[in-house]
Parts: structure tokens; C-alpha cells; sequence
């Protein structure tokens, strides 16, 4: 179970007895109920954990109880001390067998560091690789940004504008027009959905191409986004993404990780040869130009 922790520091209150006490928040439910939210520190003082004890028809029944309630209070917690506040993981105990269930938010695992990739006769050298730093900056954001949503946005654009890339070199080599390259034509047999990172996709898209996850999640971003342009209801528009995620964080998390999937997958179909044993050279020793080709 993680330590968790947080950007606020909770005031160490002593009982009379000498005892630490555990601050408590206290919710009224709609069903009469009072609940006793409990804030953990951590080693260093700060804000690790909450815990509270639930009624509940299973874990995921459980997992969305507590998020539903306990979510206007962390987004309060937020504003009030501009402060980020992200749940990186949920764990679950059922008092009755002791049986724990846990689920991380963030599924970004440690990674061994290889120096040998980035090593070349010239140094690095960036800008042989026309686009890549603009591409990868954003990618930066995306796995950044404690906002799921924010995340998910930011790793579609990345595909989209990988496929308007694409589309622009297929127009200008063949000079034809924006309405003669379907967008469909744009990605090669090889990209198809599959693998275990593609594990949060559905298994009617397993073995389908990238274009059909691509249509499935351009839906979800419209709607995401509609939530925030001004020419939408400012309220309707983020009431239903609210509504969404109460509902269940899972899917906002599943949202953002198969945009990440798409991202990572067109990323390496541009900017990174197919062949596994060229793509361990250092970026500074070529320059990466995907066929004309590759994209009919």
C-alpha cells in the first residue's frame, strides 16, 4: 500500500491523555448516514491517506461510494489551498473476509534508464528529426498533468496531429486535395491494436486497426472537450463530465490510457524505424522520414 502524499501539512493535535489524534471530516449522506473520513499522514507530516469505513454491494460498489462523497471535499481542498490533489490509488478492504483489492490511477511503472539509446558519434542533435521535440513536448504534458481529462485531450491531439502530418505529405506528393486523402488510407496494416499495453481496449477492437480506436475515441473527445468551449453551455457541458466521472473514475482512466496506447503507437509509426534493431540507434545518428508509401 503506497504512503501517499500530498501538498498539505496536517497540525500534529494531542489528546489530553497525551494520545495524537486522527483529524476526522465528517459527511452526511442523503440516506441519513454519517461517514467518518479519517486524514492519514505520512512520515513527513503531510496528507497520505483517507480512510473511511462504507456500506457497500462489493469493492467497485465501494470504490465509487467513497469517490462520489469524498470528491467535492478534495476538489474544495484544492481551490482553497491551490494545490494539486490527485488519487493515485484506491484500496478496498471488505471487513467481513479481510479481502483487499487495490487500484492505482496512475499505471506509469519504473523504468530502467538506457544512456546507450540517446549515445552518438556527434552528440544529440534534435533537429534532424523534423517535428519530433514538438510532439514529444506535448507528450511530456500529457503523462504530467494530474487532470485525467487534460490527459486524455492533450494524447489525442498528439494522434491528430500526427494524421494531419501524414495527410499533408501524402497531398503534396500527389497533389491531390484535403477531400482525396481519407483519413483511414493514412495508417498502415502493421498499426493495429494489440499487445498487452492495448489490454484497455475492448476486445472488439483487439487485432483492429488503429483507425477504428481512433473514431472511438474521437467521439469521447468531443465530448470532453465540448466541456470546455465557450460556445457550450458553461454549465451543462461540465455537468455531465462531472456526472460521467462520479459515475465511475475507471472509465476516465481507461479513456486516457488507450489515448496514450494510440499516441505511443503513431509516435513510433512516424518518428521510429520498424525494424526493432535500427530503432535502438541513437536518435542523434538518423534522421526519421516515414514513406509516402507506408501511409497509402
Amino acid at each position: 500500500m503506497m504512503e501517499g502524499d500530498s501538498h498539505l501539512r496536517l497540525p500534529r493535535v494531542r489528546t489530553e491523555d497525551g494520545v495524537e489524534a486522527i483529524p476526522v471530516v465528517m459527511y452526511g449522506t442523503d440516506e441519513g448516514e454519517t461517514l467518518n473520513f479519517q486524514l492519514l499522514t505520512n512520515s513527513q507530516g503531510r496528507l497520505g491517506q483517507i480512510r473511511t469505513v462504507i456500506r457497500a454491494d462489493g469493492s467497485s460498489d465501494a470504490r465509487r461510494k467513497a469517490c462520489r462523497i469524498l470528491n467535492p471535499f478534495l476538489c474544495d481542498l484544492s481551490y482553497r489551498y491551490d494545490v494539486p490533489v490527485e488519487v493515485l490509488q484506491t484500496n478496498v478492504t471488505e471487513i467481513s473476509t479481510y479481502t483487499l483489492s487495490g487500484m492505482k490511477q496512475d499505471d506509469f511503472p519504473e523504468k530502467v534508464l538506457d544512456l546507450e539509446q540517446f549515445f552518438g558519434a556527434a552528440g544529440l542533435n534534435y533537429r534532424r528529426i523534423p517535428r519530433y521535440e514538438f510532439f514529444t513536448r506535448l507528450y511530456r504534458e500529457c503523462v504530467g498533468s494530474s487532470s485525467v481529462d487534460y490527459g486524455f485531450l492533450c494524447f489525442f491531439r498528439i494522434a491528430e496531429g500526427i494524421l494531419e502530418l501524414r495527410r499533408k505529405r501524402v497531398m503534396e506528393a500527389k497533389g491531390k486535395s484535403k477531400d482525396e486523402v481519407p483519413r483511414p488510407t493514412l495508417f498502415s496494416p502493421e498499426e493495429v491494436v494489440e499487445g498487452e499495453a492495448a489490454s484497455s481496449f475492448p476486445t472488439d477492437l483487439q487485432d483492429r486497426s488503429l483507425w477504428e480506436a481512433y473514431k472511438e475515441l474521437e467521439k469521447q473527445r468531443n465530448k470532453v472537450a465540448h466541456a470546455f468551449l465557450r460556445s457550450e453551455d458553461p454549465l451543462s457541458g461540465h455537468d455531465d463530465i462531472i456526472a460521467d466521472r462520479l459515475e465511475g473514475e475507471e472509465r476516465a482512466g481507461t479513456r486516457r490510457a488507450q489515448a496514450r496506447y494510440l499516441a505511443q503507437r503513431m509516435l513510433r509509426s512516424e518518428f521510429w524505424a520498424h525494424d526493432e534493431n535500427e530503432s535502438d540507434q541513437a536518435l542523434s545518428e538518423r534522421g526519421v522520414q516515414a514513406s509516402i508509401a507506408q501511409h497509402r
